[in-house]
């Protein structure tokens, strides 16, 4: 995810920022090798 956010802003995102995200975006408790797809992550909850 880190470079999608780095080829529109410029700047890679860093572990706490990836973390958070991680910690947001799934259920589980340990993240570190969950997957989450760009194409989910862009998804418009209706």
């Amino acid at each position: 995810m880190s470079w999608q956010f780095s080829s529109y802003v410029g700047r890679g995102l860093n572990s706490d920022q990836l973390n958070m995200l991680a910690e947001k975006l799934t259920v589980q408790s340990n993240y570190s090798d969950g997957h989450l797809t760009w194409a989910k992550f862009c998804k418009v909850q209706t």
